[in-house]
This record gives structure tokens, sequence and C-alpha cells, in this order.
């Protein structure tokens, strides 16, 4: 019996740290994707503005710490994780009207980043 219960509590220790680690994965969220309804994106998040010409799949944060590796928390919708760039060709993947720019980042004495907006 003990051996069970010693399985089992390794499977769900297994299961936990898979879901943990889908959270912070953009594939998982469809992070980036074109949308345009909530729908469409694993985070549940679309944000189709003029400022997102085709709309973005993105998540709410409200710190750095809210988004995964290659994001930022921009102060854009009061808080949205955008792709981090060093120039347009990285924003290319988005549509004509995207480029690489400068934004605020959320959270005091956050200060800027270069990222993918559509503006």
């Amino acid at each position: 019996m003990a051996r069970w219960v010693g399985a089992l509590v390794s499977v769900g220790a297994l299961v936990a740290a898979v879901a943990c680690g889908s959270s912070e994965d953009p594939a998982s969220t469809n992070l980036g994707a074109r949308c345009s309804a909530a729908a469409q994106c694993g985070s549940g998040t679309c944000i189709t503005s003029g400022d997102f010409p085709g709309g973005l799949c993105t998540k709410r944060c409200s710190a750095q710490a809210d988004c995964p590796d290659g994001w930022a928390c921009a102060t854009d919708s009061s808080g949205i994780c955008l792709q981090k760039c060093s120039g347009p060709s990285d924003c290319a993947s988005y549509g004509a009207e995207w480029t690489c720019k400068e934004e605020s980042l959320q959270g005091s004495s956050a200060g800027k980043a270069m990222l993918c907006s559509g503006r």
C-alpha cells in the first residue's frame, strides 16, 4: 500500500511540475499569435485595438515576473506582456505595421525596453 501512495505522490508532483512550466511557455498560451477574440488565445487575452493591428494574443501582467522569457510587462492596456526585440526584423512576423520601439514597463521604476508594437 505504501508503495502505491509513494507512486501517486510522485505522479502528482510530476503533473504539477509540467502544469507550472506550461504557464511560462509562450506557445502554451499562444502568446504572439494573431486573434480577433479572447477565445482564440490560451491566455484568454486578445488585444485588438488599433495599436495592435491584426490582434495579439497576450497575457495580463503587473510585474516583469508575470511574463515568460523574451517578453516584458508593458504599461499598455494596464499591463500586458509584449515580445522583446532589438530591431524591426524581430517583429516582422506580426505584420508590416509592427515595429520594434521603446515602451514603458509596468511597475514603479521599471524603466523602458525595446518591444514589438503596432504603433
